[in-house]
C-alpha cells in the first residue's frame, strides 16, 4: 500500500530550498514556499512512499537537508489510509468530527491524521538544543524531550536526521 507524507513547518528567508530523503531515497528537491508568507505554516511537499505496511507501526529514516536559506521543519503527517474512521459507539464519524481529528484536509478531502512520531532528531549530527526558557510547545523534560509540534530552524548547508513512526491505518480515534 502506497502512504502519503505531508512535511510541514515554516520558510524563515527566501529563497529556501530543500533535498528531502527518506531510508536513503531522495523524494523532493527543489524550492520550497516560492511565494508564501515568511514564517506562515506551510506545507513543504508531500511525497507517496510505496512500500510503507499499513497495518502496523513502521520507522523510516527522514533526512532534511537545506540548500539555501533557512527553513523551520516541523511535523510530519501521514494519510489516514483513505479508510472512514469511528467512533466509540461503532458509527462512522462525521465530517465534523473528522476535520477536528485530523491535522490536515487536503483539497481532494484526504485526512492526515495525528499519530507521526519523530525520535533520533539531530541536525547536523547533534541533539537540538533545549530552550532555556520553552516558548510554545512543551518539549518535555530535559533528560527525554519529546519535540512534539515543534518546528527545527535549518539553515543553508545544515542537515536535520530523524526517525519517523508512521501509525497503521485505520488511525481510529475514540
Amino acid at each position: 500500500m502506497s502512504r502519503q507524507i505531508k512535511f510541514l513547518g515554516q520558510v524563515a528567508a527566501t529563497p529556501s530550498a530543500a533535498t528531502i530523503l527518506i531510508d536513503g531515497n531522495q523524494v523532493f528537491s527543489g524550492q520550497v514556499g516560492s511565494g508564501q508568507p515568511l514564517n506562515a505554516d506551510i506545507t513543504f511537499t508531500t511525497v507517496t512512499l510505496d512500500s510503507a505496511p499499513s497495518n502496523v507501526n513502521s520507522n523510516v529514516s527522514v533526512s532534511v537537508a537545506v540548500t539555501s536559506g533557512i527553513l523551520r521543519v516541523g511535523s510530519m503527517v501521514a494519510d489516514t489510509g483513505g479508510i472512514v474512521q469511528w467512533s466509540g459507539n461503532g458509527s462512522p464519524l462525521s465530517s465534523d468530527e473528522k476535520s477536528v481529528i485530523a491535522l490536515i484536509v487536503d483539497e481532494t478531502g484526504n485526512f492526515y491524521g495525528a499519530g507521526v512520531e519523530r525520535s533520533n532528531i539531530l541536525i547536523n549530527g547533534a541533539p537540538p538544543e533545549y530552550p532555556a526558557t520553552p516558548v510554545g510547545f512543551d518539549p518535555g523534560p530535559v533528560d527525554n524531550p519529546a519535540w512534539d509540534g515543534w518546528c527545527f530552524e535549518v539553515s543553508a548547508g545544515e542537515t536535520l536526521t530523524c526517525t519517523v513512526t508512521l501509525p497503521p491505518t485505520p488511525i481510529n480515534k475514540f
